[in-house]
């Protein structure tokens, strides 16, 4: 009887080890802040995502700024009017139109601080326009920032049919360039 309580006492603690195990998959080098609503026309307008110093910053943008009071009126995509930077001294960088929708941007960090995107700020008359804009923002910090090509690839395999991911790739060779990682462009 001993034996038998003995026994299954150590099927239960060995059983329970193996599904700790399982259950810790690998951490992935990035995070990912989805659905980033994006709705503030002609301020600067700061997110709750922290960015550390040194990071690669992928935003990824969706939907349009419309005319509300003249809907006939020329709506403009998330690359024609969507800026955004990192910190409040930041330099406002653009999105780029990939494959004819996708509105992508990749980009080094210089410094530290919050996420803050502006709508439109060229817009004269912006109380009579409204933005319906989410964003999809990663983020790879500076000690893991070596696996951005491995990370978009493996994204790219996932999803063959999204050509998010596929965009993602140009502006990327692009910020390598610009940072002198020519090699890894």
């Amino acid at each position: 009887m001993v034996f038998k309580i003995a026994l299954a006492a150590g099927l239960v603690l060995v059983s329970g080890g193996f599904t700790a195990k399982h259950s810790m998959g690998a951490e992935t080098p990035y995070k990912v802040y989805s659905n980033v609503p994006m709705t503030t026309v002609g301020v600067w307008t700061r997110t709750d995502i922290d960015i550390p110093r040194g990071a690669m910053v992928a935003v990824m943008a969706e939907g349009e700024c419309l005319n509300v009071k003249q809907p006939t009126k020329k709506r403009l995509d998330p690359s024609a009017c969507l800026r955004f930077k990192i910190g409040e001294k930041g330099v406002g960088r653009n999105l780029t139109r990939l494959y004819g929708s996708q509105h992508v941007a990749v980009t080094k960090s210089p410094g530290e601080g919050r996420l803050f995107f502006n709508i439109a700020p060229f817009l004269k008359e912006r109380r009579n326009w409204q933005a319906k804009i989410s964003a999809t923002v990663w983020v790879w910090e500076k000690g893991k920032a070596d696996k951005v090509e491995s990370d978009l690839r493996h994204l790219v395999q996932a999803h063959p049919d999204d050509r998010k991911f596929q965009a993602l790739l140009f502006p990327l060779t692009g910020c390598f360039t610009q940072t002198g990682e020519d090699l890894r462009a």
